[in-house]
């Protein structure tokens, strides 16, 4: 996956943001299981490095838009590499992680909290 600038990333407006992580889950989906998993990880934890905790829950609430948009069986498997790269964060990281995603999937619209939380 080509290097992404994660700082021009977390300061996009909405639209843009959700354009370009549409981006990114397009090609995270066209790569094979430990792909996904190394560039997902990859990226989570340039994130982390660089956002704030409100930059870092905007990212989340988009992603979880966008991975709501797919279809059952490829948000499964797309949820299930997920929480595996959020389990192989360092310690202090995956607790931000799965805090502010949390977070992120309790303040997101109704129609996508319920079809991630029916594909988990």
């Amino acid at each position: 996956m080509e290097t992404l600038d994660v700082t021009k990333i977390i300061n996009q407006d909405a639209q843009e943001l959700e354009n370009t992580m549409k981006s990114v889950f397009e090609t995270l989906l066209s790569m094979t299981d430990e792909e996904k998993f190394n560039n997902l990880k990859n990226l989570i934890m340039e994130v982390a490095k660089s956002a704030t905790d409100d930059q870092y829950l905007k990212l989340c609430k988009v992603n979880l838009k966008l991975a709501s948009s797919l279809d059952k069986e490829t948000l499964k498997a797309f949820l299930k590499i997920r929480m595996s790269v959020s389990g192989a964060l360092p310690q202090e990281l995956a607790q931000k992680d799965s805090t502010l995603l949390k977070r992120a999937l309790d303040e997101s619209d109704e129609s996508v909290k319920q079809k991630i939380q029916a594909a988990m």
